[in-house]
């Protein structure tokens, strides 16, 4: 009997590590996905409610749960709703439809879709208008099969650019746009990026870059936003002409810790598909913030961000 009792006691004690193991929440690990979803629905504030709940819904269709991945994504919606800020629900709204239209609820997505379109046409003109509008077109392309619609929002969200107050704005916007348009896996889609890409280029021509420190880092970081997109569309001379052009720029601005900014914005825009490049500029950002940046808070958000991008690259 007491051989019987050790055996049931062990298989006890396999059956809590397998429980935990698998998300039970034992041992102090990671909370399992219910556990994440159960706080997330509960949680008062609705604008982080609603951003935790489509992570979940990802996270459990990855983990092959289509159910719970649906209930997060419906409950995103319904939370996403709840936001009192604008410019913060129309967001919300549209990533929720982008996660229903993922999961192949296009009913849901079209509903979140409906609350998000009238709030993010009163919108101010701006980064966070524009990137709303081209999220919209975006699901109606990608995931409702809706090309016209998608057609209306993209060009809603170019309409948005045109009436930013400057170049680098504008330049900003557009390839908020391409990088929309790169999600959307048609003729349609790359057709956009091509289309956006070559409108930021113009635009960011007409950036100044012999005045002040300021508008030269607008400009490297315009030119090096535009060159990762011009290497997705592998036209590296191109790109690489792009970059160099950044970081010539970069490397004559007179504010060291803007100068610092500015050689990490061209390391992190290279860092997706020159990761050997990236490199050698970010190692150029950190020994030039180290020797000539004031020891002060500023400095320390440049290294930051080196830190930072260096455990993405390695």
């Amino acid at each position: 009997m007491r051989a019987e009792r050790m055996t049931a006691m062990l298989l006890m004690m396999v059956l809590a590590l397998a429980v935990a193991g698998c998300g039970g929440g034992g041992g102090g690990g990671a909370p399992s996905l219910m556990t994440q979803l159960t706080a997330a629905i509960k949680r008062e504030d609705p604008e982080l409610a609603a951003k935790e709940l489509v992570q979940l819904a990802y996270d459990f269709k990855k983990a092959g749960d289509a159910s719970h991945a649906e209930q997060a994504a419906n409950q995103a919606v319904k939370r996403a709703g709840e936001i009192k800020d604008p410019p913060t629900q129309a967001r919300a709204l549209a990533s929720a439809a982008n996660a229903c239209g993922y999961l192949g609820l296009k009913t849901e997505a079209k509903g979140a879709l409906k609350q998000a379109q009238p709030v993010a046409e009163k919108l101010e003109p701006g980064e966070r208008k524009t990137e709303v509008l081209a999220l919209i077109g975006l699901v109606y392309g990608k995931y409702l099969s809706e090309p016209d619609n998608a057609k209306y929002w993209y060009e809603k969200a170019e309409e948005a650019v045109k009436a930013m107050p400057d170049p680098f704005s504008k330049t900003m916007g557009l390839i908020s746009i391409a990088a929309s348009y790169g999600r959307w896996d048609s003729a349609e889609g790359k057709a956009g990026v091509e289309r956006m890409v070559e409108e930021a280029r113009g635009m960011a021509g007409t950036i100044p870059e012999d005045k002040t420190d300021d508008e030269k880092k607008q400009k490297v970081e315009a030119l090096a936003a535009i060159a990762s997109k011009l290497d997705v569309l592998k036209k590296n001379d191109e790109a690489k002409a792009a970059f160099d052009d950044a970081l010539k720029i970069a490397r004559g601005i007179g504010d060291p810790i803007k100068k610092g900014h500015g050689l990490v914005d061209v390391a992190t825009s290279m860092s997706a598909t020159r990761k050997g490049d990236a490199l050698t500029v970010l190692n150029e950002a950190e020994q030039f913030n180290d020797k000539n940046a004031p020891d002060t808070s500023f400095k320390k958000e440049v290294t930051n961000r080196c830190v930072e991008l260096r455990k993405k690259l390695l």
